[in-house]
């Protein structure tokens, strides 16, 4: 007769054995979705069956890439409500329109602005990426 001794372990997700069917993104959205329920950060560790600790940490990790997520498609579709728009006036433009060339002019003034923030954005990215790689330094995690 064998005995089954049942252990928690955490996996690298920080997911206890029960977990294992959940997979990263899973746990994510039931960790987004509890919050905004208003349930506080114990409480999300107890039903997710979690170290708060570990959970915390996570919790950050996440809304900060869903920040970003939502930051790049608002800035993509800006870009595409600005391209329309100058496809619109482009003959008026041609034609030496003054409306239409003062219209143009701030669209390609706002086109540069958005891009300019996209960067700056990029490179503050770019730059903790390589704090993490070379100096070991996450920035999340300060």
């Amino acid at each position: 007769m064998t005995q089954n001794n049942h252990t928690t372990q955490t996996s690298p997700l920080h997911l206890t054995n029960e977990q294992a069917d959940l997979d990263e993104g899973q746990f994510d959205r039931q960790l987004v979705e509890l919050r905004v329920r208003a349930i506080n950060y114990p409480g999300i560790s107890r039903a997710l069956k979690t170290d708060e600790k570990q959970m915390r940490k996570r919790a950050a990790s996440t809304w900060s890439r869903r920040t970003e997520q939502l930051r790049d498609e608002g800035i993509a579709l800006t870009f595409e409500r600005i391209e329309l728009a100058m496809r619109q006036l482009a003959n008026a433009v041609h034609e030496g329109e003054s409306k239409a060339i003062d219209q143009w002019t701030k669209l390609c003034a706002l086109e540069n602005q958005l891009h300019n923030t996209a960067m700056k954005q990029h490179d503050k990215q770019e730059h903790q990426l390589t704090l993490k790689i070379v100096c070991g330094i996450d920035m999340e995690e300060v």
